[in-house]
């Protein structure tokens, strides 16, 4: 098992009940059991304001024109504004700002194409 994540084992007795009996036919007594695994993953989450300057410097090194273009996040979510020169612009707009560690959706409010 990796270091990284921590496995935590939760063990919920007869949760789904008695077992069939047409499964466990051969066994006397036998009840069905439950196994929860749950993953804590310890990285921290990004802030909104590291969020929305590391979108920021990507659309900027990806050479398209940010000075119209606004970036505001709500937690994980990223919101791009403003004006763009085109629909593929846009959409490389909308595929940078979705590759930055920690955005998890990108609402998109680009206009202006023509």
């Amino acid at each position: 098992m990796s270091s990284k994540f921590r496995q935590t084992e939760q063990f919920v007795p007869g949760r789904c009940g008695t077992a069939a009996p047409n499964r466990d036919a051969g066994k006397s007594g036998s009840r069905a059991t439950h196994l929860r695994l749950a993953y804590t993953n310890p990285a921290p989450v990004p802030r909104e304001t590291d969020i929305i300057l590391a979108v920021i410097r990507k659309l900027d090194s990806s050479a398209i024109d940010m000075r119209d273009i606004k970036v505001t996040a709500k937690g994980a979510e990223v919101t791009l504004h403003g004006t763009i020169r085109g629909k593929s612009e846009s959409r490389r707009a909308i595929s940078t700002a979705g590759s930055v560690l920690g955005v998890r959706l990108v609402h998109n409010e680009l206009f202006g194409w023509v």
